[in-house]
Parts: C-alpha cells; structure tokens; sequence
C-alpha cells in the first residue's frame, strides 16, 4: 500500500470470525487491500439464478465455499488483473464484486458472469420470500418463509357479510406503489 495516502499497511487489520461463514468475503476484501486495486464495483444480477458450481465460470478459483445453501466463489481473473466475488444467496439471488485496476474490464467481467449464470425458468408459482426479524438469544435475527399470494376471487368465499364487501372494496382499488411496490397482509 502507498502509504502517501495515509493508509499505511498497519491500518488494516482483517478478522476472520468463524460464526458468519464468510471467509470468501474475508479474503476478497483483504486481497482488496493488499494489492491496491483502484476500482470495485458491485453488482446484484437480476432473477433467480441456476445454481452457482465451482466450474460455472472460467478463471482460477482461489475458494470455493458453501454454507447451507449459500455459496460463494472467489476467484482470480484476466492473468490476475482482477479478482471476483460471486455469492449466491438461498433464494438464487447473484451478487458480484469484482476488484481490479481498470474500470473496463470490470465492467466486462460483471457482464460475462451475467452471461453465464443462467436466469432460472420462471414457475407459475404465486410464492414471495417475506422476511421476518425477531428477537434472538444475542442479537436480532432474520427469519426468511415463502408466503403464498392467492387471488381475492379464490377466497373471498371465506367472508361473510359486511367483511367480505368492505375486503372486496380494499381489494379491488389496491394498487401496488411503482418504487419498489407494496404488500398487503
């Protein structure tokens, strides 16, 4: 490190707790610091993605690493000119952070990753990831379950009544905001 920009290397100081599981993340951030690179950049890809395999994409693999069924791959790219951090979450999801000295080939690398990392079909299914935090032993925990959304017209048989008309009004007029959208329970 350039210790004109005040970092000296005695600054950093990386720990390795073993209770997150995320020692991939670990190393990628202290090859980060070590080699100086100048640009990072961060990428969530769109849709659920086919499972992430150790094979899935070209480059030399410096670790692989699974936990439930997250699982995480750094790697070496471009001759060394890059690294990258690909984490593939429980529900398919694909985060990519890749660590080099040209903006370029940053970009491009982000983009064959995208490339191949196939999006899963899309099911019929009518289930959402709703997540749920609680109060846990040491600190807040995040519950994660699939609700399953079902149509007003398959339940409203279920109501009687006046319930059942002032519940046929709200659902009729609900409109979901376009900023990211909104649920109603």
């Amino acid at each position: 490190m350039d210790e004109t920009l005040g970092y000296p290397p005695a600054a950093a100081r990386w720990n390795i707790e073993g209770e997150n599981h995320d020692y991939a993340a670990t190393a990628f951030h202290s090859m980060l610091a070590a080699r100086a690179f100048g640009v990072l950049m961060n990428h969530d890809l769109r849709g659920k993605r086919e499972g992430l395999r150790p094979d899935s994409i070209a480059g030399r693999s410096i670790l692989w690493s699974e936990h439930d069924s997250r699982r995480t791959h750094l790697l070496s790219w471009s001759g060394g000119d890059a690294i990258t951090l690909i984490h593939q979450d429980e529900e398919g999801g694909i985060d990519v952070s890749v660590a080099s000295n040209d903006l370029e080939l940053a970009r491009k690398i982000i983009a064959e990753i995208d490339r191949l990392l196939p999006r899963e079909a899309e099911s019929g299914d009518r289930v959402l990831p709703m997540a749920f935090w609680h109060r846990g032993d040491d600190s807040p925990e995040l519950t994660e379950r699939r609700i399953e959304a079902v149509r007003w017209t398959d339940i409203s048989a279920n109501y009687a009544g006046v319930t059942k008309t002032r519940l046929a009004a709200l659902m009729e007029h609900f409109k979901p905001a376009k900023n990211g959208g909104r649920l109603l329970l």
